[in-house]
């Protein structure tokens, strides 16, 4: 669990944060009660330490006492204060957790001690249990060899999972988050954040890592609308403003009503994420549904063909803009984009109406095309998405 998830437990309500407010994400792994000065020898890393003073860890050494913690990346640290070991925690204390972003509680001696870390212990062993059975439902759902319908439900239960309502499988993948046990540590956050912030919102989540991926089974009417997507989006971006630096890529499954269609659900899921790699944005989420007619292309077209049919449409665009710098490709693409508004297009490119005039009068004469005709536009607007959707390569058709 979450040091910030510890003020929502009853034996916390008269529980004090005090200090170190900016380690609230840290993760506990367990709990652990000091008797000694010299704390760091006795933890590994995670856990919550109770200091009650009572064998000679007093006020004046507990500067030393969370130093120690913090070197040995403990999650937090809590304090009971007692007029006879220890009668309050210190300023210096104080500003040291703030300095190395460890959580400080003070607790009041009157309450049990036994209760607090017990109700602690229980959830993070809920939380454990609750972890493995959703690893376990994914297994059985997306990858087992042969699908199980009462183990999945049995599963779906035990994880908090509606596998009798409509859903859709949501993918996410990330980047640039910090070193190796940063990126895994976050990466669960981020997990776990998102099936509760869906949750907030009236969505049961379910969610588990999977290699490098985060998968999330998720209970929603029709295909994903744009109240889904915003809601994906707003907490994407109160992530990345966390995480400056982080690339998310997103991909969203078309939503069926039983289990065994998940895993079509999953390989669109996949698909969408593909195409979300493409994105130059620090974070870019894919519905496979609004995929349009590259939905339709099979696995095994290849990038040399893609190419082949995006240069045979609009070669003589992409030859002047390599060779004399044009943005005929960008121009048309804001053109039909705008619906064949000339205005709308110059407005949205920032260029005056009349460069837009020529500009668009050059490429008819280029390209031999009629923007009356349906059938030619279709061309055109098929291979500028084909464009944006893959890694075309047009060295083998332009002459050097």
């Amino acid at each position: 669990m979450k040091c910030s998830e510890l003020s929502a437990l009853r034996s916390f309500k008269n529980i004090e944060l005090i200090a170190g407010a900016k380690g609230l994400d840290h993760t506990i792994t367990w709990v652990y009660i000091n008797q000694a000065p010299d704390v760091g020898q006795w933890i590994h890393g995670g856990e919550l330490v109770f200091i009650t003073g009572m064998e000679g860890c007093t006020a004046d050494g507990l500067e030393n006492t969370l130093r120690q913690c913090a070197e040995n990346a403990a999650s937090g640290v809590v304090v009971l204060c007692n007029p006879d070991y220890i009668s309050d925690i210190p300023d210096n204390v104080k500003r040291l957790a703030d300095l190395e972003g460890l959580p400080l509680y003070k607790m009041p001696w009157e309450l049990k001690i036994v209760d607090v870390t017990k109700e602690i212990a229980d959830t993070i062993i809920l939380n454990q249990l609750r972890e493995k059975n959703a690893e376990g439902f994914f297994h059985e759902l997306l990858f087992s060899s042969r699908l199980s319908e009462q183990s999945v439900k049995r599963l779906g239960i035990s994880c908090g999972a509606d596998v009798n309502s409509p859903a859709a499988i949501l993918l996410l993948r990330t980047a640039n988050i910090g070193d190796y046990a940063e990126f895994d540590a976050v990466r669960e956050h981020l997990c776990r954040e998102l099936s509760e912030y869906m949750y907030s919102k009236g969505y049961v989540c379910v969610s588990c890592v999977c290699m490098d991926e985060i998968i999330f089974y998720i209970n929603c009417g029709k295909n994903f609308s744009d109240r889904e997507e915003g809601i994906i989006s707003d907490y994407l971006r109160m992530f990345t403003a966390r995480h400056k630096s982080a690339v998310i890529r997103c991909g969203i499954g078309q939503t069926y009503h039983d289990m065994r269609s998940m895993r079509r659900s999953y390989h669109e899921a996949e698909r969408a994420a593909q195409s979300a790699e493409r994105s130059e944005e620090g974070i870019s989420i894919v519905n496979f549904s609004r995929l349009g007619f590259i939905r339709l292309l099979s696995e095994n077209t290849s990038i040399s063909e893609i190419s082949a049919y995006c240069f045979d449409v609009l070669g003589e665009l992409i030859v002047n803009d390599r060779t004399h710098n044009t943005e005929y490709v960008k121009t048309l693409e804001a053109y039909l984009r705008c619906g064949c508004s000339m205005v709308k297009a110059a407005d949205e490119l920032y260029i005056h109406r009349n460069t837009m005039v020529y500009r668009i009068e050059k490429i008819r004469t280029l390209l031999g095309i009629d923007f009356n005709d349906m059938e030619a536009k279709c061309e055109c607007m098929n291979a500028l998405k084909l464009m944006k959707n893959y890694e075309t390569d047009f060295s083998g058709f332009i002459k050097s």
